[in-house]
């Protein structure tokens, strides 16, 4: 769970990256990113909600940045939550990761 950060804030990021989403959707997934997100993100979303510098978190074989270039430049909070994933299950983390 992530404490750290202002929800209106991560609402308004990933609008921002997300523009096609509808503002109930963009709601509904920061609620859900923010209590199931490991702790150890908190850090990094709250420098880029506050400042948006994407600072890099290595975890295995993974980091943050190499996600964002593996997944063809995705968002910074695309690339947190495929980081998440990664770290709560490695081997479905990696595919969703590598996935085409």
């Amino acid at each position: 769970m992530i404490n750290n950060v202002s929800k209106k804030q991560f609402e308004d990021a990933l609008h921002l990256e997300n523009p096609s989403w509808t503002l109930d959707a963009v709601k509904k997934q920061a609620a859900e990113y923010l209590s199931l997100w490991d702790e150890r993100l908190s850090d990094l979303l709250n420098t880029y909600l506050t400042s948006g510098i994407e600072q890099d978190f290595q975890h295995g074989e993974f980091s943050v940045l190499l996600i964002k270039a593996l997944r063809h430049n995705c968002g910074f909070l695309y690339a947190l939550s495929l980081m998440d994933a990664y770290m709560k299950d490695p081997l479905n983390g990696k595919a969703l990761i590598l996935r085409r």
